[in-house]
């Protein structure tokens, strides 16, 4: 009797894969449309952020709340700073459960790819005219507002939605 060949061997572990599906690359681990999807979460969350945040900035009394306190100086910039950080991880929560319910095998790829053309697009007249970095630190604190919120935010909802508690079913003897 001859052996069976690879394709023809399956079992309920290892189910045959349709060779109609395995053209379209849908058991290939990164899919083209996964990372179509990150891109375009990614932009859809930068686009939104930017008309939140003009629209926060003309209305919000924070800064007139932290003045009348009596922050002057640094203490304010680093207060209003870690409340924009703050405000943004919260604003990124549903770009970070939609990339999330991608299932990606790297988050890091994903992540990427989510964060990439937003940033380029904030940033392009700098990529373009590299002399408007002559004073590069004052744009530390903007970049940082742009990479680090949705990160931050992803990992804290791919924490929230991964199942914590262990398989306990009593299997018997």
């Amino acid at each position: 009797m001859a052996a069976p060949r690879a394709d023809d061997v399956s079992s309920r572990r290892y189910p045959r894969q349709d060779p109609w599906l395995k053209r379209l690359g849908y058991f290939r681990k990164y899919r083209s449309a996964s990372f179509i999807a990150a891109i375009l979460i990614g932009l859809a969350q930068t686009y939104i952020l930017v008309r939140l945040w003009g629209y926060i900035s003309v209305y919000t009394p924070l800064p007139n709340w932290l003045l009348a306190s009596g922050l002057k100086g640094t203490a304010l910039h680093v207060t209003v700073f870690l409340i924009d950080a703050l405000c943004n991880v919260v604003f990124c929560l549903p770009a970070a459960y939609a990339i999330c319910k991608l299932k990606p095998p790297l988050l890091f790829v994903y992540l990427i790819l989510a964060i990439a053309p937003g940033f380029i697009w904030q940033y392009r007249l700098f990529l373009v005219d590299p002399s408007l970095l002559k004073n590069w630190a004052i744009f530390i604190p903007g970049v940082l507002l742009t990479l680090v919120p949705l990160p931050l935010a992803t990992l804290a909802m791919r924490r929230t939605l991964a199942q914590n508690s262990p398989n306990n079913r009593w299997r018997g003897p």
